[in-house]
C-alpha cells in the first residue's frame, strides 16, 4: 500500500516526539508531506535526516492545521495513494477539559490519537491491514474522540456548509482533533473550487464562536458515509470499546442527572442536578457564588 504522510508542524519543540512514532512505518511505502508556518532549521535538518525525500511546504497561518491538510490535498493525485494518514502538533491543554466523557489533560489528547495510528509497527500494521481487506472502511479513527457535535459551531453554519458542498447525512459524529487515517475517494471533494484559502480568514474563537476550520474539523468526517464508507474505531480494547461507547452513548443522560460543566463565551462553571442548572461562577478565576438558571429539557 503507498500511503501520504501529512505532518503540520507548528510547535516544533513536539518534532523529537513526533519523528519517533512516525519511525514506526519504516516499513511502509509512503510520501512524507510537512506544512509549517515558520521556519526552523534544526526542524527541516532533522526531518531531512529521518527522510531524505521528505517535502516541505511553508503555509500560511490560516485555519489551524485544517487548511494545511486541504491544501496538501488539493496539491497532490490522490490516485497515487492508498491512505492518507493525517497528523499534526498539538498545545498541552492548559486546563482540564472533558471530551466524550472523558477528563482529558496535558498531552492526553495528542497522545492517544497518534498512538491509535502509528504507536507501534503492529498498530500501523493492524490498520492498513484493515483498509486492504475492508473495501468499506473509508477512515480510521481513535473511538475516545469520535463525539457528537454537541458544540456551538455545530450548528447552523455546518449545516450551510454541507449543503453548499453537495453532501446530504444525517451523521453528526466526527474525530475531534482530527488525526486520522482516510481513503483517497474520501478527500476528493476538498480538490474543489469550492473550498480556498478565503474561507479560513476569519477569527479563530475556538469552542466559543465556531470558525470554518471548525466547520471542516466535522466534515472530514460526516463526509465519509456520505461518500459510501464507514467510519473505523479503535484506540481500545474489544471489551472497553463497548463499554466506552455505551457511556458515551448514554452521557445526555448523566449530564441531566448530575454534572458539572464550563459553557458559554465566558466559560462559566454550571452545575446541573436533574435537570436543574445553577450558574457556580461567571468564568476562570471569578468568585464563587450560585445562581439558579432555567432547566434544562
Amino acid at each position: 500500500m503507498k500511503l501520504l504522510v501529512h505532518f503540520h508542524l507548528y510547535y516544533h519543540d513536539q518534532l523529537p516526539w513526533f519523528l519517533d512514532k512516525l519511525s514506526n512505518l519504516s516499513g511502509c511505502d509512503y510520501d512524507l508531506v510537512v506544512t509549517y508556518v515558520e521556519e526552523n532549521g534544526a526542524s527541516r535538518r532533522a526531518l531531512s535526516e529521518f527522510k531524505p525525500d521528505t517535502k516541505f511546504v511553508k503555509v500560511d497561518n490560516l485555519g489551524y492545521d485544517i487548511w494545511p491538510f486541504i491544501s496538501v490535498v488539493k496539491s497532490v493525485d490522490l490516485a497515487k495513494y492508498d491512505c492518507v494518514l493525517k497528523i499534526h502538533t498539538k498545545a498541552p491543554l492548559k486546563e482540564v477539559i472533558h471530551l466524550g466523557g472523558r477528563r482529558l489533560t496535558g498531552s492526553m489528547w495528542r497522545d492517544d490519537m497518534v498512538n491509535s495510528l502509528i504507536g507501534s509497527t503492529e498498530t500501523v500494521l493492524s490498520n492498513l491491514l484493515a483498509f486492504a481487506t475492508d473495501p468499506q472502511v473509508g477512515m480510521i479513527c481513535d473511538v475516545r474522540y469520535y463525539v457528537r457535535t454537541e458544540f456551538w459551531e455545530d450548528r447552523f453554519n455546518l449545516v450551510c456548509e454541507l449543503r453548499r458542498l453537495g453532501f446530504k447525512t444525517r451523521e453528526r459524529r466526527f474525530c475531534a482533533g482530527t488525526m486520522f487515517l482516510i481513503r483517497p475517494e474520501a478527500l476528493r471533494y476538498l480538490q474543489s473550487d469550492k473550498i480556498g484559502p478565503e474561507h479560513f480568514n476569519g477569527k479563530m474563537e475556538s469552542h466559543s464562536r465556531g470558525s470554518m476550520a471548525h466547520i471542516y474539523e466535522r466534515i472530514f468526517s460526516i463526509a465519509v458515509p456520505a461518500c459510501g464508507y464507514r467510519v473505523m474505531t479503535i484506540g481500545l480494547a474489544p471489551g472497553r470499546k463497548a463499554l466506552y461507547i455505551v457511556r458515551s452513548r448514554f452521557s445526555s443522560v448523566i449530564k441531566f442527572i448530575l454534572s458539572i460543566e464550563r459553557k458559554g463565551d465566558r466559560q462559566a462553571k454550571v452545575l446541573t442536578i436533574l435537570g436543574f442548572r445553577f450558574r457556580l461562577d461567571d468564568g476562570p478565576g471569578t468568585a464563587l457564588h450560585t445562581t439558579r438558571l432555567r432547566r434544562t429539557r
